[in-house]
């Protein structure tokens, strides 16, 4: 008899139990944030700003990227008569994951130009290309500089900076 109630008893706890558990209230997913990303690409020859340009992008850290592609169509004879279309200009992809304080922002930079007529060859037209990426932890509200990179055919560099705005 007394197995007979101690196993009741187990019984009738372990019924319970799930029902206990399942009153817990589930941990609330955190809202999206948005930000803004104000991303400046500089120009310096001797040390010099010769030339910058910014561009923005709106980001959340839900669906975390966001693309600006900027530039020209430029035909490019293939044959006689034919024509194939390259895109010259800037593309710039940045991906944010936050949590907590902390964002974690991921940038690729591609930029192409097309060199001086005098400087193409068999009159195919000369591409430049300055590609940079990379990940970084950011601080929000103060700018940073990403990426710096030579311009192996001049005496020109570019920096890279982006200023990560947390939006309400």
């Amino acid at each position: 008899m007394k197995i007979l109630c101690s196993l009741l008893l187990i019984l009738s706890l372990g019924c319970l139990l799930p029902a206990a558990v399942a009153e817990e209230p589930k941990p609330e997913k955190e809202p999206a944030r948005a930000y803004r990303l104000d991303y400046t690409i500089e120009e310096l020859e001797s040390g010099k700003v010769v030339n910058a340009r910014t561009y923005s992008l709106l980001v959340d850290d839900q669906r975390h990227s966001g693309r600006t592609k900027v530039g020209s169509r430029v035909p490019v004879a293939i044959k006689q008569d034919q024509f194939q279309y390259m895109d010259v200009g800037l593309n710039l992809d940045a991906r944010v994951f936050a949590s907590g304080e902390d964002i974690m922002l991921e940038t690729n930079i591609n930029m192409t130009s097309l060199a001086m007529p005098e400087q193409a060859t068999s009159g195919s037209p000369v591409v430049r290309n300055m590609e940079s990426g990379g990940s970084t932890i950011i601080a929000a509200g103060k700018s940073t500089v990403v990426s710096e990179v030579d311009d192996v055919q001049s005496k020109r560099r570019y920096r890279v900076s982006v200023l990560v705005t947390r939006l309400k």
